[in-house]
């Protein structure tokens, strides 16, 4: 396990939120450098794998994001219904407080890296495992079924996926608002 370092993690942060909003390939090395602060001497020495293991390990860091959002959620729902519309409520909320230029932690690292290099594709695959099955335990937690909540959850982390694309590229959390009420609406309905 490589050593965590203040200089480490501030280039993992620093990228994870550069990747986010500029994707991968749109982002530098040297800009990653630039913004986080650390020298350039120990982007090597921390990631000797370079930027491809700058994105698997920020996939990580990034990811712990929505961990705490969906958190955040269980701690003050008071059932299923009124967990799934924090989760998305917070996202709506991050989609206006950055203006639109940030989406998903791991989307654009996904979308452009995922299916090509083995790491990051690893990275992700635990990342969005580990949402669904946070979901999934939160809403056994607030009472609802059993039998549905892994299918409940893993259609809860892909409409939430797609909602923030299409607030992102319509500068309006509408898709996200709309992705927030028809999951509502669903987990109502068991």
């Amino acid at each position: 396990m490589p050593r965590t370092t203040d200089a480490r993690l501030r280039t993992l942060e620093t990228a994870a939120n550069l990747f986010r909003r500029q994707g991968y390939h749109g982002t530098p090395v040297s800009q990653i450098l630039e913004e986080s602060g650390a020298p350039r001497g120990s982007l090597y020495f921390h990631f000797p794998g370079g930027k491809e293991q700058i994105a698997a390990e920020s996939v990580a860091v990034a990811s712990s994001e929505m961990e705490a959002l969906i958190a955040w959620a269980r701690e003050r729902s008071k059932d299923p219904v009124e967990f799934v519309g924090r989760i998305t409520g917070g996202i709506a909320r991050w989609l206006e407080r950055s203006d639109y230029t940030e989406g998903c932690p791991i989307a654009t690292v996904t979308l452009e890296l995922a299916p090509s290099v083995d790491e990051v594709a690893g990275a992700v695959r635990a990342a969005y495992r580990r949402w669904t099955e946070l979901i999934r335990a939160g809403l056994v937690e607030l009472g609802f079924p059993t039998d549905r909540a892994e299918g409940v959850a893993l259609l809860a982390v892909t409409s939430i996926e797609g909602g923030l694309l299409l607030s992102r590229a319509d500068r309006s959390t509408a898709a996200v608002r709309e992705v927030r009420q028809q999951l509502m609406s669903l987990v109502a309905l068991a």
